[in-house]
């Protein structure tokens, strides 16, 4: 990859850039002779709305020996979810080596982005039976994405209060009221 396409890779934005204008660079892709990180981490950025680019770009990045890489491992996990491909998303955070607060929210906001409410429940679960502790991050995805779980918001909300979370964080307590007015309790 010459210089110029280096650069114009990297200054892809998802802000400025047709979802399918991105398509002829992965077609592009193979005949590449070295694609680093920071070309992935752009192409990763703007790769969300073509679901056979999604999986293109995964299998090229572990083609060329970035298995690996936790920050691409964790880019991909955020791509399938924003792609909607939950099941890329739980197989791929599933083989991570070190899941932490980061990549159980990346998976959990998955799918609230998608309208799983339940099964971000069930994650949030999951993160907390492997001992790990939520952030407000974590609570904000969770409490957006809760559907018909009132009681399970209710839990939510007492241990955001008994962390004194509530205080510092104005996004926390503007997702429990619009968790509250989803309910009809506000």
């Amino acid at each position: 990859m010459s210089y110029q396409q280096e650069r114009r890779t990297r200054n892809f934005s998802t802000d400025s850039i047709e979802p399918q204008s991105h398509t002829p660079l992965l077609q592009r892709l193979d005949s590449l002779t070295s694609v680093d990180v920071d070309t992935y981490t752009s192409l990763l950025k703007v790769c969300g709305s073509c679901l056979r680019d999604c999986r293109k770009l995964h299998d090229h990045i572990i083609k060329h020996g970035y298995r690996s890489n936790r920050f691409l491992g964790f880019l991909i996990l955020e791509m399938y979810g924003k792609c909607g491909l939950l099941r890329n998303a739980r197989d791929l955070f599933d083989q991570l080596h070190v899941r932490n607060v980061v990549t159980w929210t990346t998976l959990i906001g998955g799918h609230v982005e998608c309208g799983y409410g339940n099964e971000a429940l069930n994650c949030y679960e999951r993160m907390l039976n492997e001992g790990l502790s939520p952030d407000a991050v974590t609570f904000i995805s969770k409490v957006c994405g809760i559907v018909r779980a009132i009681e399970k918001g209710k839990q939510i909300h007492d241990k955001i209060v008994g962390l004194g979370w509530l205080e510092q964080n104005i996004v926390l307590g503007n997702a429990l009221m619009d968790m509250y007015v989803k309910f009809g309790l506000l």
